[in-house]
């Protein structure tokens, strides 16, 4: 977030003003998102919904970045559950409130998360290099791979996250 601000204001010839002010907007609002949610306070989806609709009709749209569209749609599902969940927990004491002890994942777990991100990879690089076929109102993605892999990487990291595995870099 915090780069992409910083890049965006380092390069203002290449955004429209739009384009620079949504970019601060969202990334401003996903850091107070981030820290909020780190401190444990239902707050940071209020900031969550602002971050991800303002970059996704101020930045991804008008950009024709669909992976990250797509994206956002599965994060705004998962903020609506994430959000009726967190309510629901946040009424109780800290005795009566759900603790998952997260898994690590062992060598297996990385086998399947690598092929499942190579093949969802090239799936999505396919729908992102045709979708304006299919759908004609649609502009082609300048950035297929790119997008793709940006965008299945974290589909597969909220998987894991949801299925209660810890974040982690190596076995």
């Amino acid at each position: 977030q915090v780069v992409a601000i910083i890049y965006t204001c380092l390069n203002p010839g290449d955004f429209t003003t739009s384009q620079i002010f949504w970019t601060a907007v969202s990334g401003l609002t996903g850091i107070v998102s981030v820290v909020l949610c780190a401190q444990g306070k239902i707050s940071f989806y209020i900031f969550g919904y602002i971050q991800l609709l303002t970059y996704v009709f101020g930045i991804a749209i008008p950009l024709h970045l669909w992976g990250e569209v797509f994206e956002n749609i599965f994060y705004f599902v998962t903020m609506i559950v994430g959000t009726v969940i967190w309510f629901k927990n946040y009424k109780k004491t800290d005795e009566d409130a759900i603790k998952i002890e997260p898994k690590k994942m062992g060598a297996k777990g990385w086998v399947i998360s690598l092929v499942s991100l190579g093949i969802s990879t090239v799936i999505l690089a396919f729908v992102l290099m045709h979708i304006h076929e299919w759908i004609p109102s649609l502009e082609a993605d300048p950035t297929p791979w790119f997008d793709s892999i940006t965008t299945t990487a974290p589909f597969i990291a909220q998987i894991f996250l949801m299925l209660g595995y810890r974040d982690q870099w190596a076995f």
